[in-house]
């Protein structure tokens, strides 16, 4: 490569503070991390300085005249850059070794389709609306719809998607000024990253920029389970409210282990009565066989058809209703719009603090709970529970209140015979 160089960049120098004779410079050639290969060495005598000074300028020369001059417009900068580049390339991929257009290429490739500044609002939207989130259940697509018109509403509907980076992402998340519980912040978390991932498939922004942001920890709860009266009076008053149609809800919850949101997707014609099992979409849209207990069939049996929806339209009210009345706390905002009629005495103290709170999945925990108590194997309660053998363990074989005595009273609650 054509230099700027000639012998003089070598110079010879006498030091008066070391009293020695210094030969420093560069020559035309560059080190292998692309810099000028630098001249540094000291000598006690002239002639030494010299003699070595002279050594170095011919190497220059001789370098200059080897054949290997040639042109460029690369300025310094330019040429340095370029080097560090392939030393780059060189190291990442020693035996396949690719070329700097190469790199050049790929980078364009992904930067090139890229939408820049294409607005949140517009993002979620066309999210909302994707076929693979549309054939999702009705509470999954209930629960991201919420939070990220949450995240929207939060910031300008025009704000652009690669204006947030991964700083803001943990800011906003970890906010302690939003009243957010811990597990809502973890649930929040899974929905922008999944939103996010879904920007970078459809190439809306380059990166996810949740994926440098920590995820919250889940809060830890003890391990809980309803109390016998607790499910005694549960399962009175569903039997009692509405003709008993949610009676089948708290059945497959309780005694059934399953899910609030697999129930929904019941229909009566999927159970099979001699095998006394039903298959169901699970989490994660997972299908799972699950063998109903004895307790759970003589409760679904009393209000079985033959097909339809297993949950009523008015579930959320009724379901709200029923725990009211069995004691549990409620806001009077869950009760808004039910028919409390000849219940108003009871329903008047819903919101008392002397009430135990409503423990979320507490149903389902109490159905694993007995069933692992009941049968002692933990892998087939996992298999049943649609669960890892390590969470029946860490949750589900010492929970307080749960003994043999409540194990033989649990399985025994049965409707009543009117």
């Amino acid at each position: 490569m054509k230099q700027s160089w000639d012998k003089e960049y070598i110079k010879i120098e006498k030091r008066s503070t070391t009293g020695k004779w210094h030969v420093e410079g560069v020559l035309p050639y560059r080190d292998k991390n692309g810099k000028r290969e630098r001249v540094r060495k000291r000598f006690t005598t002239k002639d030494q300085a010299y003699q070595f000074a002279e050594q170095e300028r011919n190497k220059g020369i001789n370098y200059l005249r080897s054949g290997t001059e040639r042109h460029t417009r690369l300025n310094e900068q330019q040429e340095a850059d370029a080097l560090s580049a392939l030393k780059i390339l060189e190291t990442k991929f020693p035996e396949d070794i690719r070329t700097l257009t190469d790199a050049v290429f790929f980078y364009c490739d992904q930067f090139s389709n890229i939408n820049k500044n294409y607005p949140l609002v517009d993002a979620i939207t066309k999210y909302l609306a994707n076929p693979k989130f549309v054939k999702c259940s009705s509470e999954h697509k209930r629960q991201f719809t919420r939070r990220l018109k949450r995240f929207l509403n939060a910031h300008d509907e025009n704000t652009s998607l690669d204006w947030f980076t991964s700083d803001y992402i943990e800011e906003w998340i970890y906010d302690e000024l939003r009243e957010v519980s811990d597990t809502e912040r973890r649930n929040e978390y899974a929905c922008i990253h999944a939103f996010f991932n879904w920007c970078v498939k459809k190439e809306l922004v380059f990166k996810n920029v949740c994926t440098k942001v920590d995820k919250p920890d889940a809060t830890a709860h003890k391990p809980q389970a309803l109390t016998i009266p607790q499910v005694k009076s549960l399962m009175k008053w569903a039997q009692e409210i509405d003709c008993g149609s949610t009676a089948p809800f708290f059945a497959l919850a309780i005694f059934g282990g399953l899910r609030p949101s697999e129930i929904a997707r019941l229909d009566w014609s999927q159970f099979n009565w001699e095998e006394k099992v039903i298959t169901i979409e699970g989490k994660g849209n997972r299908y799972r066989s699950v063998d109903l207990p004895e307790t759970c069939i003589t409760w679904l049996k009393k209000y079985a058809e033959e097909d339809g929806s297993v949950v009523p339209a008015n579930l959320k009210n009724t379901w709200s209703l029923v725990r009211a009345l069995a004691g549990f706390r409620i806001t009077r905002r869950q009760l808004y719009g039910v028919d409390k009629e000849g219940y108003d005495d009871i329903c008047v103290k819903c919101q008392d603090e002397s009430r135990p709170k409503w423990v979320s999945d507490v149903m389902r925990h109490t159905a694993i709970t007995y069933y692992q108590k009941q049968n002692q194997d933990i892998g087939k309660t996992a298999s049943w529970a649609g669960n890892s053998v390590s969470i029946i363990n860490t949750h589900y074989r010492a929970v307080e209140g749960v003994t043999g005595t409540t194990n033989k009273q649990f399985w025994k609650i049965l409707p009543s015979k009117s």
